[in-house]
């Protein structure tokens, strides 16, 4: 059996690490800015709408009428589709604030493809103040801007449904039952949320079963909640659906910033997706493992977790390994010798064993990796799989801590091979 390496990928954000601390000091002034901004009155609407039972709803349809549009990595293309319709057809955006095309063209950008692929990236903007100043400066003839963003493809489905069959269903369950462990025990699963021809979230019996609100996970079992089962339900359209609505909320009470505020959903954050999305807007090239920064961000907002007062501020480096397994090919089932899925199996248990300061410390700069997903080539009749591959991620806000979690985690890769 034998171990290969197929891509070490450094990936960043934007600039160098070196400068930028895990927590931003943040300034008397700049709390007395956040504070006047939090006591305008278009502000205090606008949070009174966000929080509203309408507001809530409007969140909870959009997710789920969204997150039901099948979008594997670098397969975005009909989720971004139908965010860039309902930009101009629904939200009252204007077509000149649409700043991504279908094709994966961003005007401007330092980068159009990754991987030789399109980026299907969707993004809006609200446009700032600050270009019509005298003294306003550019960089490459563009002003600078502040990006808020979510990325907008998922895990499963693994590959790109046919056009026939572009949605998964929104399946329903008691949360008293058992999870479902199999495809088929999800597809048995009698109740889902339905939705009428033109993709429209239907408040039928099952909608206002499933639209509920608790206290906590023992009040909702004592009252019957429902579990609800989508793809990317968690990770990460419940994060974008309220990225989306921030946008449609700064465009509706006409939010005039500063800088210009690009609000965008991004591509390519899971596994293969090589966070392609994120290397457009900053022009990000693989090889020399730096960003030109063509369209000018100053500064970056990651909707990418669902706990309060964990959200990325600016930028997180990252090492991405993908692992790949092999034993010669016609080993029987049953068979009296190592496997490749025993060694990937070995490697993801010897890796969740690790600690980051992080882990032991929650003072500590913020350095945590995944265990990303395995998969195994299909086997033929009585013989096992001959391949299994690991996908792995590492993240921190400076290199010192991700490269020491990497000197930990690289080498458990061959020792599970031994």
């Amino acid at each position: 059996m034998r171990i290969r390496t197929l891509s070490l990928l450094t990936v960043m954000s934007a600039v160098s690490l070196s400068a930028i601390a895990a927590a931003p000091t943040v300034s008397t002034e700049a709390k007395k800015a956040a504070d006047m901004i939090n006591a305008d009155a278009p502000m205090q609407k606008m949070l009174a709408e966000l929080t509203s039972p309408q507001g809530q709803k409007w969140r909870f349809n959009i997710q789920m009428e969204i997150v039901r549009i099948a979008s594997p990595s670098r397969s975005e293309m009909r989720r971004q589709q139908e965010l860039m319709r309902r930009f101009t057809e629904e939200w009252g955006f204007s077509p000149a604030q649409v700043m991504t095309r279908t094709d994966g063209i961003i005007k401007g950008a330092g980068l159009q493809k990754v991987d030789g692929l399109p980026v299907y990236n969707a993004c809006v903007r609200i446009p700032g103040t600050y270009s019509q100043q005298k003294d306003a400066q550019s960089y490459k003839g563009q002003f600078p801007k502040v990006l808020l963003e979510g990325h907008i493809d998922t895990v499963n489905p693994a590959e790109l449904p046919p056009a026939s069959a572009p949605f998964v269903p929104v399946k329903l369950q008691k949360a008293s039952d058992a999870l479902v462990k199999t495809k088929a025990e999800l597809a048995a699963l009698p109740d889902e949320l339905h939705f009428d021809k033109d993709g429209k979230i239907i408040e039928d019996a099952n909608y206002k079963k499933a639209y509920q609100r608790y206290n906590d996970y023992e009040d909702a079992l004592g009252r019957g909640a429902l579990r609800i089962y989508v793809p990317g339900y968690n990770d990460a359209m419940i994060n974008t659906a309220a990225v989306m609505q921030a946008a449609y909320m700064l465009n509706k009470y006409k939010i005039k910033p500063v800088y210009d505020i690009w609000i965008c959903g991004t591509t390519g954050e899971e596994g293969k997706g090589n966070l392609c999305g994120m290397k457009q807007l900053y022009g990000y090239n693989q090889d020399t493992g730096k960003g030109n920064n063509a369209l000018n961000f100053v500064a970056n907002f990651g909707a990418d977790s669902t706990s309060p007062g964990s959200g990325t501020v600016n930028y997180l480096g990252s090492y991405r390994f993908e692992i790949k397994y092999s034993e010669p090919a016609g080993v029987k089932v049953g068979a009296n010798q190592p496997s490749a899925l025993m060694a990937m199996n070995r490697a993801i248990e010897m890796i969740s064993n690790l600690k980051t300061p992080y882990d032991l410390d929650k003072k500590a700069e913020r350095t945590t990796y995944t265990v990303g997903v395995g998969s195994c080539t299909p086997a033929s009749e009585g013989e096992r799989s001959k391949e299994c591959t690991l996908l792995v991620d590492m993240r921190s806000p400076t290199p010192g801590p991700l490269k020491d979690i990497r000197s930990k985690i690289e080498p458990a890769f061959a020792k599970a091979l031994q």
